[in-house]
């Protein structure tokens, strides 16, 4: 079973959105995506955080999504 990741990230946040900036594709069905989580915390602090996305995809579905964030800047806004 995965786990929620942006749950407890959206109970912390006014706003919050993926934005995806760049895309690569393999021959395996992953598809990675580069971008930035980007938003305004409820105490009011911008947030910019670097992440990647890599995609599995089988039969023109979505089927596993594996995600890493910068969880240094992360640490720092929610907790700084």
């Amino acid at each position: 079973m995965g786990r929620d990741f942006f749950g407890p990230l959206h109970e912390r946040f006014e706003s919050l959105q993926a934005v995806g900036e760049e895309y690569f594709a393999d021959d395996n069905g992953r598809v990675f995506a580069l971008g930035h989580y980007r938003g305004v915390t409820k105490k009011g602090d911008s947030a910019d955080v670097r992440f990647i996305h890599i995609w599995t995809v089988r039969d023109g579905k979505l089927v596993k999504l594996q995600q890493a964030a910068d969880s240094l800047v992360l640490d720092q806004i929610l907790n700084g």
